[in-house]
């Protein structure tokens, strides 16, 4: 039999309460330490599990209280009703802590690569300890880990298995299921934009949403950029294609879908 790769246990402040969450996105452990969340289990986690490493020890009761608003807007984002929380947070004295606050920062609905979050964090070049920080990540969702990919976009290792980072990041607008569908995703992240394009990180490569290239895509595994403008996107460090040859301004008409 294979051996089976241990999931990395959270770095946490040790809680004095714990509850059950029933969203749309299943079954969420989340404690708490006082008035502050100490833990949210990432979805796919099995409760059994996620209460191991989380409150071991720790009976679950109905939320009540700080539980209960955090119940509250777990559900809202699992609805996708909501964006962001406002939730009072007990992080660990870590050298990690860098990272998981900077992961707050991610806006919903984007995704940055570790190298990316290193930066932010103001640990540049440390990209492997950015990837320990999200593998150690103690309250999922709300610091959003699944929103951090590697430098080409592919989507790798998430407490709750891959199917379930590809969950949030589908539900927060992030990934789109077939080529086809790349005029519309696009059109709903920049609806303001006459020319907006999306691009590949691993090319560096940026397209209009009917390239040809599109269905060359490994859009299951891959998170991809988008831009607002040729322009924007040039500025960020991409290419134009040279197949749709996005920067040629006669290829959007006015009239015409992106």
């Amino acid at each position: 039999m294979p051996a089976v790769a241990a999931i990395p246990r959270p770095i946490t402040v040790t809680p004095d309460s714990a509850t059950v969450v029933e969203t749309d996105l299943g079954s969420l452990v989340v404690t708490a330490a006082g008035d502050r969340i100490t833990g949210v289990s990432a979805p796919g986690t099995p409760v059994a599990e996620a209460m191991r490493m989380l409150a071991a020890g720790v009976p679950t009761a109905a939320p009540d209280g700080l539980l209960a608003e955090a119940a509250r807007q777990l559900r809202a984002y699992a609805r996708g009703d909501r964006r962001t929380f406002d939730l009072p947070l007990a992080l660990p004295d870590s050298s990690l802590r860098p990272f998981w606050d900077a992961c707050r920062r991610i806006p919903c609905g984007h995704t940055i690569s570790y190298g990316e979050l290193a930066a932010w964090a103001e640990r540049p070049g440390q990209a492997r300890a950015a990837g320990s920080a999200m593998a150690s990540n103690p309250i999922a969702v709300v610091i959003p880990c699944h929103r951090v990919v590697d430098s080409t976009g592919h989507l790798h290792g998430y407490g709750g298995g891959l199917d379930a980072k590809r969950a949030l990041l589908r539900l927060e607008g992030v990934l789109v299921d077939d080529a086809s569908g790349l005029p519309g995703w696009l059109a709903a992240r920049h609806p303001a934009a006459a020319q907006a394009v999306v691009a590949v990180r691993s090319t560096r490569v940026y397209c209009r949403a009917a390239c040809a290239a599109g269905g060359r895509l490994d859009l299951r595994h891959r998170a991809l950029a988008s831009f607002a403008s040729p322009a924007e996107a040039r500025a960020a460090g991409y290419r134009p294609c040279r197949l749709c040859r996005p920067d040629e301004a006669h290829l959007f008409p006015p009239d015409a879908p992106v």
